[in-house]
Parts: structure tokens; sequence; C-alpha cells
């Protein structure tokens, strides 16, 4: 599993088109994941959902392992909030598989976030399914997991998508 790594360069050498093509994708895709974490921090749990989906297709194109991993603990939080907890347990379990492997943890803010999160998802599904879910996705190669934490679900929004329903405005009206 590749990660970012600084590149040294000979003095008049020029990154390959491969490895700038490389790069740009995993630029864009840290983009769309702050996108993500910043509506899914608003209430925007759709819209996050199909921000951390667009982010994947960016990174595993990319495999940069651990940014996939925060979009799956992203996406398992947005399975969580639209009921999906088996999907939750499941995206839990690939992201904890891919932290693992990097021996790299949950950094202590994202942590004290996901963890109460995680608990409460294990609480709905009770131990022996939280287990089976989590197991599944632990068995799941990077590839594999992008793949199915891509699959359409009925919450996710492609972004830029606008919202079916209409919030009244001040005054009683409606934005149309």
């Amino acid at each position: 599993m590749d990660s970012i790594r600084p590149v040294e360069l000979d003095p008049g050498q020029s990154p390959s088109f491969g490895e700038l093509l490389r790069r740009h994708r995993i630029a864009a895709g840290l983009t769309q994941e702050a996108l993500a974490d910043i509506a899914r921090d608003r209430g925007e749990h759709a819209r996050a959902e199909g921000l951390y989906r667009e982010s994947l297709a960016l990174l595993g194109q990319a495999t940069d392992a651990l940014s996939v991993a925060a979009c799956l603990e992203g996406l398992a939080v947005a399975a969580w909030e639209s009921g999906e907890l088996e999907r939750a347990a499941e995206l839990h379990g690939v992201a904890a598989a891919l932290r693992a492997a990097a021996d790299t943890p949950l950094p202590p803010p994202d942590r004290a976030r996901y963890e109460p999160v995680i608990a409460a998802i294990r609480a709905a599904l009770g131990d022996h399914r939280f287990d089976a879910a989590r197991a599944r996705g632990q068995a799941l190669s990077l590839e594999q997991a992008v793949a199915r934490a891509r699959e359409d679900t009925p919450h996710a929004r492609p972004w830029g998508e606008r919202r079916q329903t209409r919030r009244p405005r001040e005054g009683g009206h409606t934005k149309g």
C-alpha cells in the first residue's frame, strides 16, 4: 500500500506523467474528503456521503491507503446516520484493517468523534452481528473495499445535485 512520499529529484529531472497524475488524484481526493467532512459537520449527510464516494474514486486509483481509510470512516458514519448499520460496521472493518496494516491509528481528534459512533453501531447490532460485519470488511482488499464503498446506496447524492425537498425561507415562502 503506497502512501504519499516526497520525491527527491536530480537537478533537471522531472516526474513522469504517471507520477504527476497520481499526485493530482491524491490532491483532488483529499480536497473532496475535506469537503465531505465539512458537509458531515453541517448535518448534510447525503451530500457528505456523495463527496466521500467521489473522494474514494480518486484516492482508490492513487492507492493512498490511509486517505482511503479516512474516507471509509466517513462513509461508516454516513451509513450509521442513514440506518445502514451492517454496512457501517463493514466499512469500519475495512478502515480499521487499512490503518492496522499501515500501523497508523486514528488520530485522537478523529477518534473522539468516531469511537462513540462505532460504540452505538455495536450496541444497535449486538456483538455477534457487529463482529461478523466488521470481519467481512476486514477481509476485503483495498480495491474491493473501494468498489464496495462506492456501491449505490439510497442515501448517496453526487456533489452538486440539488435537494429534492424545499426548505422554507423566512416569512413562510419556499426557496425555488
